[in-house]
């Protein structure tokens, strides 16, 4: 059983409506994608909406943007709850927006900056980042229960990575003050973590497989698959030497999903969980960043780097299409049923 911490849920006394864009969406898909927005920006501060596009064409505004931000948002792989960032409340705080009821929940209540939720693939548990502590550490919240578990077990700076299906297990990366970053792995039945990696060197964005078997993280920028025991590390040679930012793997685990920097350019790659196969998907197009696959792998959203818009594609790369037409910037994009 977890530990149970003071925890608050109220609803949220910002709007939620459906909003219909003054164009149609031009493509059609399966299931919903959420995404931040950029309506309006203003002495330097840039204010944004979380909406909701389903495959049929409706688009749900989950958040007023009204002198406010939100971001990083999250739908679970059923599409039931998204959740995401806002600055309500005069800090930075996690909030559930539950798809079938339209309500609205602040999950976290200290008067700290809480961000970056990333849910468990049954919607149950839900790791964020919180300060409550004077540093940034990881908690999970149960979402069934309120209880709430702190992950990272050093003070020092983290963050956090994916679950594995089974719901057990999330990677995770950062430090401890004065040391080096690295991979660990946080156990939800012994609530116990640990370290996959040693050494010097940056070592940031973690995802595992389907199965638990294998990591790819980014050391210095370069991608690394890494086995779950952390017996065995490897250089992916062939990939782009400056890797960064969110990557994912298929449901199979056969292929991973990522963003490279090659002569000042990002594009979208796919890769072989042996290293084999390296694909630009995105090398006839406007760049791209940000990559998610569909729940049914069989197309990816990304964000055209050029114009910063949503657009789909196929998984090979081909039937590019935008998300919308509207008049906004739009970025990290999330896929559920």
């Amino acid at each position: 059983m977890m530990k149970t911490h003071a925890i608050i849920f109220t609803v949220l006394a910002l709007s939620s409506c459906t909003d219909h864009p003054t164009e149609p969406s031009p493509t059609r898909f399966n299931g919903k994608i959420v995404f931040g927005a950029v309506r309006e920006e203003g002495s330097g501060y840039i204010y944004s909406d979380v909406v909701m596009i389903e495959g049929d064409g409706t688009t749900t505004k989950l958040s007023s943007a009204d002198s406010c931000y939100t971001r990083r948002p999250f739908i679970t792989r059923d599409g039931t709850k998204v959740a995401f960032t806002s600055c309500a409340h005069r800090t930075t705080k996690v909030f559930i927006y539950e798809t079938a009821t339209g309500m609205l929940r602040n999950i976290t209540y200290d008067q700290v900056i809480e961000e970056f939720p990333t849910w468990s693939p049954d919607g149950r548990y839900l790791a964020f980042i919180s300060f409550r502590d004077g540093h940034r550490n990881i908690f999970c919240l149960d979402d069934a229960t309120g209880d709430v578990q702190k992950v990272s077990g050093s003070d020092g700076a983290y963050w956090s990575g994916n679950w594995t299906p089974d719901n057990a297990t999330l990677c995770y990366y950062g430090y401890a003050v004065g040391q080096s970053s690295q991979i660990y792995l946080f156990d939800l039945h012994s609530l116990t973590s640990r370290v996959l990696t040693s050494g010097a060197g940056i070592k940031q964005v973690s995802t595992i497989t389907p199965d638990g078997q294998l990591l790819a993280y980014q050391k210095d920028w370069r991608l690394h698959f890494l086995t779950a025991d952390g017996t065995i590390d490897t250089l992916v040679t062939n990939a782009p030497d400056s890797v960064r930012g969110p990557m994912g793997w298929s449901s199979s685990g056969d292929f991973l999903v990522f963003q490279g920097l090659v002569n000042g350019r990002w594009d979208i790659y796919r890769l072989r969980r042996n290293g084999t196969g390296l694909v630009n998907l995105t090398a006839d197009f406007l760049g791209g960043q940000a990559p998610v696959l569909s729940p049914d792998d069989a197309e990816i959203a990304f964000v055209a780097s050029t114009v910063s818009k949503i657009y789909l594609m196929n998984n090979d790369g081909t039937n590019k299409r935008p998300l919308t037409r509207l008049n906004q910037r739009e970025f990290s994009p999330s896929w559920g049923n």
